[in-house]
Protein backbone atom coordinates (compact mmCIF):
# COMPACT_ATOMS: atom_id res chain seq x y z
CA UNK A 1 0.00 0.00 0.00
CA UNK A 2 1.48 3.13 -0.76
CA UNK A 3 2.52 5.62 2.01
CA UNK A 4 1.54 9.42 2.25
CA UNK A 5 4.65 11.33 1.75
CA UNK A 6 4.71 14.98 3.31
CA UNK A 7 4.72 17.66 0.95
CA UNK A 8 7.90 20.53 1.57
CA UNK A 9 6.70 23.22 3.71
CA UNK A 10 8.89 26.23 2.67
CA UNK A 11 8.24 29.21 1.61
CA UNK A 12 11.30 29.50 -0.89
CA UNK A 13 9.29 27.14 -3.04
CA UNK A 14 6.48 27.90 -5.00
CA UNK A 15 4.89 27.24 -8.81
CA UNK A 16 5.48 28.62 -11.40
CA UNK A 17 3.03 30.50 -13.60
CA UNK A 18 1.55 28.34 -16.83
CA UNK A 19 0.84 25.27 -14.71
CA UNK A 20 -2.16 23.21 -15.82
CA UNK A 21 -4.78 21.80 -13.42
CA UNK A 22 -7.68 19.74 -15.08
CA UNK A 23 -10.30 17.80 -13.69
CA UNK A 24 -10.39 14.96 -16.16
CA UNK A 25 -13.87 13.57 -17.03
CA UNK A 26 -14.64 10.01 -18.76
CA UNK A 27 -17.99 9.96 -21.18
CA UNK A 28 -19.02 9.40 -24.80
CA UNK A 29 -21.56 10.70 -27.30
CA UNK A 30 -23.33 9.29 -30.41
CA UNK A 31 -25.15 11.14 -33.22
CA UNK A 32 -28.04 10.26 -35.06
CA UNK A 33 -27.25 10.03 -38.54
CA UNK A 34 -30.84 10.62 -39.59
CA UNK A 35 -31.60 13.59 -37.44
CA UNK A 36 -28.49 14.75 -36.39
CA UNK A 37 -29.38 14.76 -32.55
CA UNK A 38 -26.85 13.81 -29.98
CA UNK A 39 -27.25 11.61 -26.90
CA UNK A 40 -24.18 12.26 -24.21
CA UNK A 41 -24.05 9.73 -21.49
CA UNK A 42 -21.16 11.18 -18.68
CA UNK A 43 -19.87 8.04 -16.14
CA UNK A 44 -18.49 8.95 -12.14
CA UNK A 45 -15.17 8.72 -13.34
CA UNK A 46 -13.35 11.97 -12.03
CA UNK A 47 -9.86 12.61 -11.07
CA UNK A 48 -7.90 15.60 -10.72
CA UNK A 49 -4.15 15.77 -12.57
CA UNK A 50 -1.38 18.65 -12.75
CA UNK A 51 0.98 19.52 -15.26
CA UNK A 52 3.72 22.12 -14.32
CA UNK A 53 6.86 23.14 -12.79
CA UNK A 54 7.87 23.98 -9.01
CA UNK A 55 10.62 26.12 -8.99
CA UNK A 56 12.47 26.59 -5.06
CA UNK A 57 14.48 29.82 -5.52
CA UNK A 58 17.82 28.41 -3.53
CA UNK A 59 19.96 25.62 -3.71
CA UNK A 60 18.61 24.69 0.52
CA UNK A 61 14.92 24.42 -1.21
CA UNK A 62 16.22 22.76 -4.11
CA UNK A 63 17.64 19.76 -1.60
CA UNK A 64 14.40 19.71 0.17
CA UNK A 65 12.70 19.25 -3.47
CA UNK A 66 14.73 16.83 -4.50
CA UNK A 67 13.99 14.33 -1.65
CA UNK A 68 10.54 14.98 -1.67
CA UNK A 69 10.79 13.52 -5.37
CA UNK A 70 13.09 10.62 -4.38
CA UNK A 71 10.81 9.17 -1.68
CA UNK A 72 7.47 9.47 -3.44
CA UNK A 73 9.60 6.15 -5.58
CA UNK A 74 7.88 7.11 -9.27
CA UNK A 75 4.51 6.34 -8.91
CA UNK A 76 4.36 4.37 -5.81
CA UNK A 77 3.87 6.63 -3.11
CA UNK A 78 1.41 9.83 -2.28
CA UNK A 79 1.47 13.50 -0.88
CA UNK A 80 -0.87 16.01 -0.55
CA UNK A 81 -0.98 18.71 -3.40
CA UNK A 82 -1.58 22.16 -2.18
CA UNK A 83 -3.55 23.64 -5.44
CA UNK A 84 -1.93 25.85 -7.37
CA UNK A 85 -3.01 29.68 -7.33
CA UNK A 86 -5.99 29.57 -4.45
CA UNK A 87 -4.29 31.12 -1.81
CA UNK A 88 -7.26 33.23 -1.05
CA UNK A 89 -10.71 32.86 -1.67
CA UNK A 90 -12.47 34.34 -4.25
CA UNK A 91 -14.95 35.41 -1.08
CA UNK A 92 -12.87 36.55 1.53
CA UNK A 93 -14.82 35.30 3.80
CA UNK A 94 -14.20 36.88 7.66
CA UNK A 95 -14.79 33.68 10.17
CA UNK A 96 -14.90 30.32 11.54
CA UNK A 97 -13.81 27.92 8.75
CA UNK A 98 -17.15 25.82 8.21
CA UNK A 99 -18.07 22.51 10.21
CA UNK A 100 -19.89 19.72 8.13
CA UNK A 101 -23.70 19.49 9.32
CA UNK A 102 -24.57 16.37 9.80
CA UNK A 103 -23.70 12.83 8.86
CA UNK A 104 -24.60 10.71 5.67
CA UNK A 105 -24.42 13.48 3.61
CA UNK A 106 -23.75 12.48 -0.49
CA UNK A 107 -24.07 13.72 -4.02
CA UNK A 108 -22.77 17.68 -5.04
CA UNK A 109 -24.24 19.64 -2.17
CA UNK A 110 -22.72 19.77 1.46
CA UNK A 111 -24.99 21.63 4.82
CA UNK A 112 -22.16 23.32 6.78
CA UNK A 113 -22.37 25.00 10.29
CA UNK A 114 -20.11 27.08 12.49
CA UNK A 115 -20.46 30.26 10.63
CA UNK A 116 -20.41 33.78 10.70
CA UNK A 117 -24.09 34.67 9.41
CA UNK A 118 -25.26 36.88 6.57
CA UNK A 119 -22.09 36.36 4.58
CA UNK A 120 -20.42 34.93 1.39
CA UNK A 121 -18.78 31.90 2.09
CA UNK A 122 -17.69 30.78 -1.16
CA UNK A 123 -17.96 32.49 -4.95
CA UNK A 124 -18.58 29.87 -7.35
CA UNK A 125 -15.53 28.47 -8.64
CA UNK A 126 -13.67 28.35 -5.49
CA UNK A 127 -11.73 25.24 -3.96
CA UNK A 128 -11.94 23.65 -1.22
CA UNK A 129 -11.05 19.85 0.39
CA UNK A 130 -13.42 17.39 2.64
CA UNK A 131 -12.28 13.77 3.02
CA UNK A 132 -8.91 14.54 1.39
CA UNK A 133 -11.02 15.13 -1.50
CA UNK A 134 -11.21 18.40 -3.61
CA UNK A 135 -14.24 20.07 -5.09
CA UNK A 136 -15.32 23.28 -7.02
CA UNK A 137 -17.83 25.17 -6.24
CA UNK A 138 -20.53 25.58 -8.75
CA UNK A 139 -22.58 28.71 -7.31
CA UNK A 140 -21.92 31.31 -4.60
CA UNK A 141 -22.70 29.78 -1.21
CA UNK A 142 -24.24 32.54 1.23
CA UNK A 143 -24.45 31.77 5.30
CA UNK A 144 -27.92 32.24 6.61
CA UNK A 145 -28.44 34.66 9.71
CA UNK A 146 -28.47 31.20 11.75
CA UNK A 147 -24.86 30.19 10.82
CA UNK A 148 -25.40 27.82 8.55
CA UNK A 149 -24.86 27.46 4.86
CA UNK A 150 -25.38 24.69 1.72
CA UNK A 151 -22.43 24.49 -0.66
CA UNK A 152 -23.10 23.00 -4.07
CA UNK A 153 -19.86 21.49 -6.25
CA UNK A 154 -18.13 19.05 -8.37
CA UNK A 155 -17.16 16.40 -8.55
CA UNK A 156 -20.11 14.34 -6.30
CA UNK A 157 -18.58 13.32 -2.83
CA UNK A 158 -17.07 9.18 -3.33
CA UNK A 159 -17.88 9.22 0.46
CA UNK A 160 -20.02 10.62 3.02
CA UNK A 161 -18.18 12.43 5.35
CA UNK A 162 -18.96 12.35 9.66
CA UNK A 163 -20.57 15.16 11.46
CA UNK A 164 -18.37 18.25 12.60
CA UNK A 165 -15.68 17.38 10.07
CA UNK A 166 -13.69 20.35 8.72
CA UNK A 167 -13.70 21.70 5.06
CA UNK A 168 -10.33 22.81 4.51
CA UNK A 169 -10.62 26.15 2.55
CA UNK A 170 -8.28 29.40 1.54
CA UNK A 171 -7.03 31.21 3.72
CA UNK A 172 -9.08 34.48 4.02
CA UNK A 173 -7.94 37.98 3.73
CA UNK A 174 -9.00 39.84 6.81
CA UNK A 175 -7.93 43.32 8.32
CA UNK A 176 -4.80 44.53 6.98
CA UNK A 177 -3.36 40.88 5.40
CA UNK A 178 -4.44 37.07 5.50
CA UNK A 179 -4.49 35.14 8.92
CA UNK A 180 -3.19 31.96 8.10
CA UNK A 181 -3.46 28.70 10.79
CA UNK A 182 -0.58 27.08 11.08
CA UNK A 183 -1.23 24.18 13.17
CA UNK A 184 -2.76 20.92 12.26
CA UNK A 185 -5.68 19.80 13.80
CA UNK A 186 -6.81 22.73 15.90
CA UNK A 187 -9.79 21.51 17.24
CA UNK A 188 -9.35 17.82 18.23
CA UNK A 189 -5.67 17.73 18.75
CA UNK A 190 -4.84 14.39 17.25
CA UNK A 191 -1.82 12.26 17.00
CA UNK A 192 0.33 12.06 15.02
CA UNK A 193 -0.59 16.07 14.77
CA UNK A 194 0.13 16.87 17.93
CA UNK A 195 2.80 15.22 20.54
CA UNK A 196 1.55 14.03 24.24
CA UNK A 197 4.21 14.16 26.65
CA UNK A 198 3.12 12.21 29.87
CA UNK A 199 -0.80 13.39 29.05
CA UNK A 200 -2.97 12.33 27.19
CA UNK A 201 -6.09 13.90 25.30
CA UNK A 202 -9.74 12.12 26.20
CA UNK A 203 -12.86 14.13 24.35
CA UNK A 204 -16.23 15.23 25.95
CA UNK A 205 -19.69 16.87 24.57
CA UNK A 206 -19.23 20.31 25.64
CA UNK A 207 -19.90 24.00 24.92
CA UNK A 208 -17.02 25.69 23.33
CA UNK A 209 -16.03 29.47 23.58
CA UNK A 210 -19.36 30.53 21.27
CA UNK A 211 -22.50 28.44 22.25
CA UNK A 212 -21.56 25.43 19.99
CA UNK A 213 -22.49 21.96 21.12
CA UNK A 214 -19.19 20.01 20.29
CA UNK A 215 -17.19 17.08 20.96
CA UNK A 216 -13.91 18.95 22.49
CA UNK A 217 -10.74 17.85 23.78
CA UNK A 218 -9.76 17.63 27.08
CA UNK A 219 -5.68 18.02 28.31
CA UNK A 220 -5.06 15.24 31.05
CA UNK A 221 -1.44 15.00 32.85
CA UNK A 222 -0.56 12.02 34.30
CA UNK A 223 0.52 10.60 37.63
CA UNK A 224 3.74 10.53 36.69
CA UNK A 225 5.86 12.83 39.00
CA UNK A 226 7.29 14.88 36.03
CA UNK A 227 6.16 17.68 33.29
CA UNK A 228 3.53 16.82 31.22
CA UNK A 229 2.85 18.84 27.94
CA UNK A 230 1.38 18.98 24.49
CA UNK A 231 2.98 20.44 21.31
CA UNK A 232 3.21 20.49 17.61
CA UNK A 233 6.35 21.81 15.21
CA UNK A 234 5.76 24.28 12.76
CA UNK A 235 7.58 26.25 10.14
CA UNK A 236 7.85 29.86 10.29
CA UNK A 237 9.62 33.02 8.69
CA UNK A 238 12.66 34.01 10.50
CA UNK A 239 12.64 37.37 12.23
CA UNK A 240 9.49 38.40 12.20
CA UNK A 241 6.58 38.32 14.82
CA UNK A 242 3.84 35.17 15.47
CA UNK A 243 1.42 34.65 17.56
CA UNK A 244 0.51 31.12 19.59
CA UNK A 245 -3.06 31.51 21.03
CA UNK A 246 -5.60 28.53 22.43
CA UNK A 247 -8.87 28.45 24.21
CA UNK A 248 -9.04 26.80 27.89
CA UNK A 249 -11.03 26.46 30.57
CA UNK A 250 -10.20 24.76 34.09
CA UNK A 251 -11.66 21.08 34.04
CA UNK A 252 -10.82 19.83 37.67
CA UNK A 253 -8.07 21.07 40.58
CA UNK A 254 -5.94 22.48 38.36
CA UNK A 255 -6.41 26.18 36.99
CA UNK A 256 -2.62 27.14 36.27
CA UNK A 257 -1.23 26.45 32.54
CA UNK A 258 1.79 27.64 31.00
CA UNK A 259 2.33 28.64 27.36
CA UNK A 260 5.55 28.45 25.43
CA UNK A 261 7.29 29.34 21.82
CA UNK A 262 10.49 27.40 21.64
CA UNK A 263 12.39 26.98 18.73
CA UNK A 264 15.02 24.32 17.79
CA UNK A 265 17.59 25.98 18.42
CA UNK A 266 17.49 26.99 22.73
CA UNK A 267 15.60 30.04 22.18
CA UNK A 268 12.05 30.40 23.89
CA UNK A 269 9.61 32.57 24.92
CA UNK A 270 7.23 31.38 28.28
CA UNK A 271 4.04 32.72 30.16
CA UNK A 272 1.66 31.18 32.59
CA UNK A 273 -1.86 31.80 33.07
CA UNK A 274 -4.66 31.40 35.79
CA UNK A 275 -7.16 30.33 34.41
CA UNK A 276 -10.24 30.45 37.68
CA UNK A 277 -8.27 34.59 38.61
CA UNK A 278 -7.99 35.41 34.75
CA UNK A 279 -5.29 36.66 35.22
CA UNK A 280 -1.28 36.40 33.86
CA UNK A 281 2.24 36.29 34.76
CA UNK A 282 4.69 38.62 33.48
CA UNK A 283 6.37 36.89 30.50
CA UNK A 284 9.59 35.32 29.93
CA UNK A 285 12.11 34.21 27.47
CA UNK A 286 15.70 32.59 27.19
CA UNK A 287 18.15 32.84 24.03
CA UNK A 288 17.39 35.28 21.07
CA UNK A 289 13.89 35.03 21.30
CA UNK A 290 12.07 38.05 21.71
CA UNK A 291 8.98 38.54 24.05
CA UNK A 292 6.06 41.17 22.02
CA UNK A 293 2.88 40.02 23.44
CA UNK A 294 0.97 37.84 26.01
CA UNK A 295 -2.44 38.28 27.00
CA UNK A 296 -5.59 36.40 28.69
CA UNK A 297 -8.87 37.11 27.80
CA UNK A 298 -12.31 35.81 29.36
CA UNK A 299 -14.84 34.77 27.16
CA UNK A 300 -17.43 33.60 29.69
CA UNK A 301 -18.26 30.24 30.86
CA UNK A 302 -15.36 29.83 32.67
CA UNK A 303 -13.27 30.21 29.01
CA UNK A 304 -10.32 32.04 28.46
CA UNK A 305 -8.68 32.78 25.29
CA UNK A 306 -4.17 32.51 26.22
CA UNK A 307 -1.99 34.04 24.19
CA UNK A 308 1.86 34.71 23.55
CA UNK A 309 3.70 35.92 20.54
CA UNK A 310 7.42 36.99 20.00
CA UNK A 311 10.14 36.80 16.74
CA UNK A 312 12.70 33.91 16.07
CA UNK A 313 16.26 33.13 14.53
CA UNK A 314 14.70 30.11 13.44
CA UNK A 315 12.44 28.84 10.76
CA UNK A 316 11.47 25.59 13.23
CA UNK A 317 8.95 26.14 16.14
CA UNK A 318 7.36 23.98 18.82
CA UNK A 319 3.96 25.75 20.16
CA UNK A 320 3.50 24.00 23.57
CA UNK A 321 0.69 23.72 26.82
CA UNK A 322 2.41 22.83 30.15
CA UNK A 323 0.07 21.86 32.88
CA UNK A 324 1.18 23.14 36.11
CA UNK A 325 -0.10 22.30 39.88
CA UNK A 326 -1.39 24.79 42.22
CA UNK A 327 2.41 26.27 43.24
CA UNK A 328 3.13 27.11 40.05
CA UNK A 329 5.40 24.04 39.38
CA UNK A 330 5.25 22.33 36.34
CA UNK A 331 7.35 18.66 37.53
CA UNK A 332 4.41 17.19 39.40
CA UNK A 333 2.31 13.78 39.71
CA UNK A 334 -0.92 14.92 38.81
CA UNK A 335 -4.18 12.56 39.73
CA UNK A 336 -4.51 11.15 36.27
CA UNK A 337 -8.46 12.75 35.76
CA UNK A 338 -8.27 16.61 36.33
CA UNK A 339 -7.15 18.43 33.43
CA UNK A 340 -7.94 21.65 30.60
CA UNK A 341 -10.57 21.77 28.22
CA UNK A 342 -9.57 23.38 25.13
CA UNK A 343 -10.21 24.07 21.47
CA UNK A 344 -9.07 26.41 18.61
CA UNK A 345 -5.27 26.35 18.87
CA UNK A 346 -3.81 29.54 16.60
CA UNK A 347 -0.23 29.96 15.19
CA UNK A 348 -0.11 33.11 13.10
CA UNK A 349 2.08 35.75 11.70
CA UNK A 350 1.68 38.88 13.67
CA UNK A 351 2.00 40.39 17.25
CA UNK A 352 -1.53 39.76 18.82
CA UNK A 353 -3.96 36.88 17.79
CA UNK A 354 -6.85 37.59 15.15
CA UNK A 355 -9.90 35.93 14.60
CA UNK A 356 -10.46 31.93 15.08
CA UNK A 357 -9.21 30.20 11.80
CA UNK A 358 -10.24 26.50 12.65
CA UNK A 359 -7.85 23.57 10.60
CA UNK A 360 -7.49 20.33 10.03
CA UNK A 361 -4.22 19.09 8.03
CA UNK A 362 -3.16 23.39 8.69
CA UNK A 363 -5.20 26.00 7.10
CA UNK A 364 -4.23 27.61 4.11
CA UNK A 365 -4.12 25.83 0.67
CA UNK A 366 -7.10 23.44 -0.38
CA UNK A 367 -5.33 20.15 -1.57
CA UNK A 368 -5.84 16.90 -3.10
CA UNK A 369 -4.21 13.39 -2.41
CA UNK A 370 -2.10 13.31 -5.41
CA UNK A 371 1.18 10.77 -7.34
CA UNK A 372 3.03 10.35 -9.97
CA UNK A 373 1.58 9.87 -13.33
CA UNK A 374 4.97 8.89 -14.63
CA UNK A 375 7.72 6.80 -13.08
CA UNK A 376 10.43 9.26 -14.01
CA UNK A 377 9.08 12.18 -11.42
CA UNK A 378 12.58 12.88 -9.89
CA UNK A 379 13.29 15.28 -12.50
CA UNK A 380 14.66 18.75 -12.08
CA UNK A 381 16.92 21.06 -13.92
CA UNK A 382 19.73 23.32 -12.57
CA UNK A 383 19.85 27.29 -14.33
CA UNK A 384 22.88 29.33 -12.28
CA UNK A 385 22.78 30.53 -10.13
CA UNK A 386 19.82 30.01 -8.02
CA UNK A 387 16.48 29.17 -9.64
CA UNK A 388 15.83 25.69 -10.18
CA UNK A 389 12.78 23.92 -11.94
CA UNK A 390 11.27 21.03 -11.06
CA UNK A 391 8.56 19.51 -13.95
CA UNK A 392 5.74 17.70 -12.06
CA UNK A 393 3.12 15.39 -14.00
CA UNK A 394 0.25 13.96 -11.19
CA UNK A 395 -2.94 12.33 -11.09
CA UNK A 396 -5.33 12.16 -8.23
CA UNK A 397 -4.53 8.88 -6.25
CA UNK A 398 -7.83 7.60 -5.41
CA UNK A 399 -7.09 4.07 -4.13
Amino acid sequence: MSQLIQFPQDLRIGFKSGGVMTLTRKGSSLRSAFSAKRQAISYPYALWTYKGDIVPVDDDAASLFRSFLTKLQGQTNKFQFPVPGVFFQGAKFTGNSPLVNGSGQTGTALNLEFLAGNQLLFKEGDYFTVNDELKMVTSDCWVNSSGYATVNFLPALRSSPNAYQQIYMGATDVGSGPTINLLKDSVQFSSPDWYYYNSNITHNTLTDPFGNTLNLPIFVPNTTNINHSIFQNTNIIKNIPYTFSIYLKQNGNYNLIELQLTDNIANGIVNSFDLAAGNMNVVSFFGNAVPIFSSIISIGNGWFRCSISGSFDSNLISPSIFALNNSSTSNFAADGTSGYNMCYAQMEKGGSPTNVRQSFTGEGIPYVIMAANIDDIAAWTLNPPVQHSFTLDLIEAFE
